[in-house]
């Protein structure tokens, strides 16, 4: 188990780092989207909410699908956590604008998942060192 600074030196740590970026990103912009050209296409509430479901179902699969990487390779890449709680909190938010309040808490399972995660694979120092 060991902690990982940055993403360069490993493709399975970098894809995963950039699925949970992405992740944490398309369900707020996928909404900014929508509210952008609502006034243009004059969406009904149904169609509205099956298209921000949907948005948030693809940013939550991407955030697991990194986090999966991530487990695989028994690692952390440092710096993506802040991006699963703002994800988690806008794909919340996103899913709170369809009305159905009681899925919003759903994408908080994965941070608090990322945090359990990073606190176990934390390396802790060695009790001898090698000469």
């Amino acid at each position: 188990m060991f902690y990982v600074s940055n993403a360069n030196g490993d493709p399975v740590l970098a894809r995963s780092d950039r699925l949970i970026r992405t992740g944490g990103v398309v369900p707020f912009a996928g909404l900014g989207l929508l509210a952008v050209t609502a006034p243009l296409l004059r969406p009904s509430r149904f169609t509205f909410t099956v298209e921000t479901l949907s948005l948030s179902a693809t940013g939550q699969l991407f955030v697991w699908c990194g986090m999966f990487g991530l487990f695989r390779i028994r690692g952390w890449a440092s710096g993506v956590l802040a991006y699963i709680w703002l994800g988690a909190m806008f794909n919340a938010l996103a899913v709170a604008s369809t009305g159905i309040v009681y899925l919003a808490p759903i994408p908080l399972l994965a941070p608090a998942t990322a945090w359990l995660a990073k606190v176990r694979l934390r390396r802790k120092p060695p009790a001898e060192a090698a000469p």
